[in-house]
């Protein structure tokens, strides 16, 4: 691993920081928000022979004023993971995976690492068939790793049990010729709630 990498993990890691530290602490009195933050039961930080690092920061988010918790991901061969947890009106889960290895890995494998990192946090919504099966059939008639996609999921593969909205999507950006050292970003985001 290098110093850029450590460097840029340790960015993402820290940037919110100040706002976290601002904030007095996760037991403040609630917002009048539908979503409060123990609408997710999260899991512990995953474990895997594959990370480097984890770390967990509270804050509040900047453009929003939800209440936000994200855990970073610095994984050996370099990769990054984000998975944001937002809280009020609606909730919002969204994990993104930047990938360092300079062989691109393919549809399945980055596939498969969303479904993995999905399953971090327990939620109220049930996908049907798997997260990794549905990127994988959303993707497959028109993906190209040279170009940007983003694609909005189908409603009927995603079920709360309390009969609420959902709506999720996944876009893939090429990184590859940016000269940042990585070869693509994947976003997978999930709304629950608002407008039915």
């Amino acid at each position: 691993m290098n110093i850029k990498t450590i460097v840029l993990f340790s960015t993402l890691c820290f940037s919110s920081l100040n706002a976290a530290l601002s904030v007095a602490n996760e037991n403040k009195p609630a917002r009048d928000c539908r979503y409060q933050k123990d609408y997710v039961d999260h899991q512990n930080t995953p474990e895997s022979s594959d990370i480097l690092t984890a770390k967990w920061i509270s804050d509040d988010a900047p453009d929003s004023n939800e209440f936000r918790k994200t855990l970073f991901i610095l994984y050996k061969n370099g990769d990054i993971a984000t998975i944001e947890h937002k809280y009020c009106s609606m909730y919002n889960f969204k994990i993104s995976y930047l990938e360092k290895d300079k062989q691109e890995k393919t549809l399945e494998h980055f596939s498969a690492v969303i479904d993995q990192l999905t399953q971090s946090a327990h939620f109220d919504v049930a996908f049907n068939p798997s997260v990794k099966l549905i990127i994988q059939q959303a993707l497959s008639k028109t993906f190209n790793k040279h170009k940007s996609q983003s694609v909005g999921l189908p409603d009927s593969k995603a079920k709360s049990s309390k009969n609420e909205n959902v709506e999720y999507m996944v876009s893939y950006t090429p990184l590859i010729y940016t000269g940042l050292g990585y070869s693509y970003i994947v976003d997978f985001w999930v709304a629950v709630g608002g407008i039915q």
